[in-house]
């Protein structure tokens, strides 16, 4: 839990180094020197000095207080509820823009010091996109954006978690469908063609994608961290912590043409392409500042482009939709089998909590086959709670008690061999309202709507985004989050370049087949409940329309019926409904015990269509 004295004394150990400096502003943000999503806990460095546990966000230190304030924490609309529970009274916690992210925070420098100020920030630990707009924003107003020699977080932060030392994984075949050499030789095209004679790649999933490795470096991400140097004749430089492998068995699984180095010899390697007079792309918005300064000081020719990996990994293997397929299958065997259990622990009045609950779903995958580890944090959350979209039990001292509130709501996933799963149910866990059921059911309503989408190539994932809002919308409601995102095979549980949003960004690419999205509209009322349905869905041909796309839904869990209003449904989303439960029940039956499929037969129930009562009567 946040300690307050400890925090006081952080800032001013860190104000000491910026005044030594003559520093006015210190950015920090969530991230590494890999700029992804998830970081190892020796990275956690805007928590450790703000006390804010989320996966996304930045602040800006200040020498001397602005406003009273200490530090400004911008964070977006998942984590506004959660950061403000989480900081101290010092720290002023301000809403991000998603599509400028930290740049917001640039915004508000610009606006908030004084002209021949000077803001700090470590060149490793952000884009050069970002560095170049926000040092041409900042300088318009006569204020200096400088990059730190070494870290200042990292001078004043005692018992700093140690790496792990884990072995990388050499990842078997059979479950992707490609070898690394074909890989890299469709990347070594691309080179190709854009007249380069090699590409930094500096997306840690990339290059395990490329090489067809993984590793223990992350939570929730089984990635080994690493850069690599993929050249136009197929060969490649991997730059990596030279502990975690058996040179051996990567290069059984490499070949020869790929050579390994330690982490110390990147810089040095960069300088030699300047040296060599060697033409180089980048993807200027996923490579940290500092890599690109070095080679622009070594007079590398750089052209920002486009990550080459990034959509090829994105459009998964024909191995690699089947794999998904096997993994959804235990995905549902453990969900189900979960659910069912606690629907006894209700009947029962246990004393469960947020935490004995996630552990129980994590209990359930464990047992299934290819198993490696949770995809994210889950999120177990009763009552109130789950109107915090990303509200992780972890942070709270007493996680909150089975008995006292309608519905629960759970985020979980796992990454297995052969797959990655994310799945959101809101179930009944008392008596709910007859608000909560209609707005829970306007939540199936926009999932089911967006499920059955028939739409041409070349569609853009916001063009199908109001499908999941509409029925929101129609009684003035919303939800402040992206309605889906791409899903790695045993990379990131969000993969982008792909996602389904209400706001469209020059990174945005379209959706083609064997893409895998997810479909989670949601509903939170402050301070009382949360509504989320997610699934899993892949991206296919259109079976009878030429040059047209749906989707096949993966997930296989039931949607909780006891919180649906029948009477707002339509007879064409009860027929889809009852299609859906009658597949999970044919697919799930047979791996579940006579108890559990009691549960099942129940809760995959046929709904009773209006027309045919009408016929009735």
């Amino acid at each position: 839990m946040f300690n307050v004295d400890l925090y006081e004394k952080n800032i001013f150990e860190i104000r000491t180094l910026m005044n030594n400096a003559e520093y006015d502003a210190l950015i920090v943000s969530h991230s590494d020197e890999f700029l992804g999503e998830y970081i190892p806990p020796s990275s956690q460095r805007l928590a450790f000095i703000t006390g804010f546990t989320g996966s996304a966000g930045c602040c800006a230190i200040y020498s001397t207080p602005v406003d009273s304030y200490n530090i400004d924490l911008f964070v977006d609309g998942r984590y506004s509820i959660q950061a403000k529970k989480q900081v101290a009274d010092s720290v002023r916690v301000l809403d991000i823009d998603n599509q400028k992210g930290a740049l917001t925070l640039i915004h508000h420098l610009a606006a908030t010091l004084k002209q021949g100020s000077t803001v700090a920030f470590d060149s490793n630990m952000h884009s050069y996109r970002w560095y170049l707009a926000a040092s041409e924003i900042l300088q318009k107003v006569n204020i200096k954006l400088v990059p730190t020699k070494k870290n200042l977080i990292d001078q004043i932060w005692r018992n700093r978690p140690e790496e792990e030392k884990q072995q990388i994984i050499i990842f078997p075949e059979t479950f992707i469908g490609m070898t690394s050499a074909k890989k890299r030789e469709l990347i070594s095209i691309k080179i190709n063609d854009a007249g380069l004679d090699a590409f930094f790649v500096s997306d840690c999933e990339s290059v395990n994608w490329l090489l067809n490795i993984r590793g223990h470096d992350i939570p929730y991400l089984p990635i080994v961290r690493c850069f690599a140097i993929i050249y136009s004749n197929q060969s490649a430089d991997v730059f990596i912590d030279s502990e975690k492998l058996i040179e051996t068995k990567f290069a059984e699984q490499c070949g020869d043409d790929v050579s390994i180095f330690d982490f110390s010899r990147l810089d040095e390697t960069l300088k030699r392409l300047g040296e060599d007079h060697l033409k180089i792309g980048a993807d200027f918005s996923t490579t940290n500042a500092h890599t690109i300064l070095v080679m622009k000081k070594a007079d590398v020719q750089i052209e920002n482009i486009k990550d080459p990996c990034e959509l090829p990994r994105a459009i998964k293997t024909s191995t690699e939709v089947n794999g998904f397929r096997s993994a959804h299958v235990k995905d549902g065997v453990a969900m189900c089998r979960f659910l069912a259990w606690l629907d006894r622990r209700c009947e029962t009045k246990s004393d469960e909590t947020e935490a004995t609950i996630a552990k129980q779903a994590e209990k359930y995958r464990k047992d299934q086959e290819y198993y490696i580890e949770p995809s994210f944090a889950t999120i177990s959350a009763l009552g109130p709670n789950a109107a915090m979209c990303h509200y992780n039990h972890e942070n709270e001292e007493t996680p909150r008690r089975l008995g006292s509130d309608a519905i629960y709501l759970i985020d979980s996933g796992g990454h297995y061999y052969d797959g990655t799963t994310d799945i959101t149910r809101t179930v009944c866990v008392g008596t709910p309202t007859d608000e909560m059921k209609n707005n829970f059911t306007r939540v199936i309503k926009g999932n089911i709507a967006l499920a059955k989408a028939v739409f041409p190539q070349g569609t853009y994932g916001y063009q199908l985004d109001i499908l999941a809002r509409k029925q929101l919308w129609d009684v003035g409601l919303d939800y402040n989050h992206g309605t889906g995102h791409g899903v790695g095979h045993c990379l990131s549980v969000h993969e982008g370049p792909h996602r389904i949003s209400s706001k469209s960004g020059t990174d945005d690419a379209k959706l083609v087949p064997n893409m895998i999205v997810t479909d989670e509209p949601g509903y939170y009322k402050e301070g009382e409940y949360g509504i989320r349905c997610e699934n899993e869905l892949l991206v296919m041909s259109h079976p009878n329309l030429p040059s047209m796309l749906n989707f096949e839904v993966l997930t296989l869990v039931p949607f909780d019926l006891r919180l649906i209003n029948t009477e707002l449904l339509t007879d064409t989303e009860i027929d889809w409904l009852n299609d859906y439960h009658q597949r999970v029940r044919d697919t799930i039956k047979p791996y579940l015990t006579d108890q559990e499929i009691g549960w099942l037969i129940g809760a995959t129930k046929q709904i009773e269509p209006k027309n045919k009562k009408q016929s009735e009567i």
